[in-house]
């Protein structure tokens, strides 16, 4: 792992620094993207729920008042019903006769009944139960002969203050699902009037209401938006569902395990919780008979806003990661421009191709680096061009002393041979060697300059040879040839004079030697190859010691060559390097062979 972190470690070290400055400012802004991302995600989130569950407990406060004025409503038209004279006679005589008077008691009661009913929509029929188990019921019920606990689950005996029970379904008896709530009426002890019970009361009769538990259920959500996937229901103090029908798709989210013992354990107030996978529950516990109202809030329909939300955010934090990405791209590329002009200025430097000068064109560090720069490029120029200049004198110097041990080698040589001839009467001869001696000193001085043309050089070494080979009657022959494109090159002067003197020092040493080969030649070639000139003299002679000649050039040879090793010095010190190869076939080919740069330091 160590390993790893080093390797990443040398790469982001050996990036540039635009690319760096880049990968910095995007991990920042990485960083600030997905924590204010992360940060407005998780308040929004936070405030919708928030605005949700205010939503919910508004729609719950708004129900629960509703249902309390109509719920009130109820009450009152049963106790105007319990405090009339007819239902105060019924209740006398039930308490007195029992079931005596029954038929009579239940054509009594009809119209108050009936009353009663029409007083509210949600009220689906009336019951009232005597003391004795009796039961009365309108007439346009079927419930006439069936018995209290043919009816409900509950028994009269049990009942002691205003109770409600779960929807009762009304397949058996022919009536829609009803919601029975019971309300025991008890009689004050000093006075003749009808109360609601009150545990422990023992109620004298009951008044039965039946509500309609379909027209129950569209009261309670007639708070939610049309369309709704929500819903409303009351649940009794155990947590069951008071109003839903077993036909509801919400029966059984209301009435799971879960649901019921986290309604039944609400603390009084509004709560919220999750018991599913569909819905949130919200929970306004009422003042009434121990009942809760239960908002039912889908998942999918709040999540799908939430997700809205969130798709939002991200789309935000992409597009700002984007203009960050490009802004600090930008940016990193903006402040690292004078450093990559500053590194291309050095390259040149480096590479000699620094010829405009670049001015920056701010004064920032980096402009001022850039000019301090060019400063220093300014003053190591000028120290080179000096540096150039005394070693330009040194070398036309060593030149001059290399050209001087020349000179008086080869003037002595020739004169005591055109002394020779002199004595010995070969006027023509003499007259011969003194007109190609003149042509020879007159090209060699060459009016102080270092190089000549090659043509010229060629006309040069022709003189030296015309003197030479008047030593040998003219037995040997003289063979050159120029490239076209070198003819007037200029190159350094007398250096092919040596070489062909050592043709006729070495190479032809003595009569015997060259009467031996029919046809004795001396051949210079100039060629160009590439960037480099080839120049070649060759005979075709003796032969050439090529150990000795080699060692010769770096002076660790016991003999002296005083020719080939100035020529050899001449031309390292004019071109800063040269490279001279000898080849050697004795009495067919043998060449020294120079190659020199084109063009000249």
């Amino acid at each position: 792992m160590l390993h790893i972190i080093r390797n990443l470690k040398i790469w982001f070290l050996n990036l540039k620094i635009n690319i760096k400055m880049w990968l910095c400012m995007l991990t920042v802004m990485l960083s600030l993207v997905f924590s204010i991302g992360w940060a407005s995600l998780n308040f929004f989130t936070d405030m919708f729920m928030q605005s949700s569950n205010q939503r919910a407990q508004n729609t719950l406060t708004v129900t629960d008042r509703l249902f309390y004025e109509s719920y009130r409503e109820l009450l009152l038209n049963v106790v105007k019903l319990a405090t009339s004279d007819t239902f105060r006679l019924f209740v006398q005589d039930s308490l007195q006769n029992g079931k005596e008077n029954y038929t009579q008691n239940y054509n009594n009661l009809q119209e108050k009944l009936s009353q009663l009913k029409n007083s509210s929509d949600l009220i689906y029929s009336v019951l009232v139960a005597g003391k004795n188990g009796e039961l009365y019921s309108l007439y346009d019920t079927r419930l006439k002969d069936l018995q209290f606990s043919e009816l409900f689950t509950i028994h009269s005996a049990d009942i002691h203050q205003l109770t409600w029970l779960p929807v009762q379904n009304g397949n058996v008896t022919g009536m829609p699902d009803v919601i029975p709530v019971f309300v025991p009426l008890t009689r004050l002890e000093t006075e003749n009037y009808l109360v609601v019970a009150e545990w422990p009361g023992v109620p004298v009769v009951t008044i039965i209401l039946l509500l309609n538990a379909a027209k129950v259920s569209d009261f309670l959500s007639q708070t939610l938006p049309a369309g709704s996937k929500d819903a409303i229901y009351l649940a009794d103090e155990q947590g069951i569902s008071v109003n839903l029908e077993t036909t509801s798709p919400l029966f059984s989210a209301a009435n799971n395990a879960i649901q019921i013992k986290s309604v039944s354990s609400a603390d009084s107030g509004f709560a919220t919780f999750q018991t599913g996978q569909e819905y949130i529950s919200y929970v306004q516990s009422l003042n009434l008979s121990g009942l809760r109202l239960v908002h039912l809030v889908s998942k999918s329909v709040l999540f799908r806003q939430l997700r809205t939300i969130r798709f939002f955010i991200l789309v935000v934090a992409l597009a700002a990661l984007a203009v960050t990405t490009v802004l600090s791209f930008v940016l990193s590329k903006l402040i690292t421009r004078p450093l990559s002009r500053l590194t291309g200025v050095v390259g040149q430097i480096q590479s000699g191709t620094y010829h405009k000068l670049y001015v920056p064109r701010y004064t920032d560090e980096v402009g001022q680096l850039t000019g301090a720069v060019n400063t220093m490029y300014a003053t190591i120029q000028k120290q080179m061009q000096q540096i150039k200049q005394n070693e330009r004198a040194k070398m036309h110097y060593e030149m001059q002393l290399f050209a001087e041990q020349i000179n008086p080698h080869f003037l002595y040589n020739t004169l005591e041979c055109i002394d020779l001839e002199v004595l010995n009467q070969h006027s023509e001869t003499a007259s011969f060697m003194v007109e190609n001696l003149g042509e020879f000193l007159r090209i060699g001085l060459n009016r102080g300059e270092d190089t000549i043309p090659v043509e010229k050089e060629l006309a040069h070494v022709k003189a030296y040879f015309n003197i030479m080979n008047s030593r040998f009657n003219s037995a040997v022959q003289f063979q050159s040839e120029i490239a076209p494109e070198l003819a007037g090159h200029r190159i350094l002067k007398t250096i092919l004079q040596p070489l062909v003197e050592n043709s006729f020092k070495h190479g032809f040493r003595n009569k015997e030697n060259y009467t031996m080969i029919q046809n004795p030649v001396i051949e210079i070639i100039f060629l160009k190859q590439g960037n480099m000139i080839v120049i070649e003299a060759a005979d075709n002679g003796y032969g050439i010691d090529i150990a000795k000649a080699e060692a010769s050039l770096t002076c660790q040879s016991s003999e002296r060559h005083i020719g080939l090793q100035n020529v050899y010095q001449r031309l390292c010190i004019f071109y800063g390097s040269a490279h001279i190869q000898f080849q050697s076939i004795p009495f067919f080919r043998n060449s020294v062979i120079i190659t020199i740069p084109y063009s000249i330091l």
